[in-house]
């Protein structure tokens, strides 16, 4: 049993940073599509 991580480990550690980065991007974007939304709805009530 030694410190280093095996091939799968390796691989579903970067599978885990991938999905976190998904996540975050999807995230920025949500907040960017509420903006929007909001800006649409501002503009319909003048």
């Amino acid at each position: 049993m030694g410190c280093a991580m095996s091939a799968e480990e390796r691989a579903a550690l970067a599978r885990s940073k991938q999905i976190e980065k998904n996540l975050k991007e999807d995230g920025i974007q949500a907040a960017k599509d509420i903006k929007l939304l909001l800006l649409d709805l501002e503009v319909l009530m003048l």
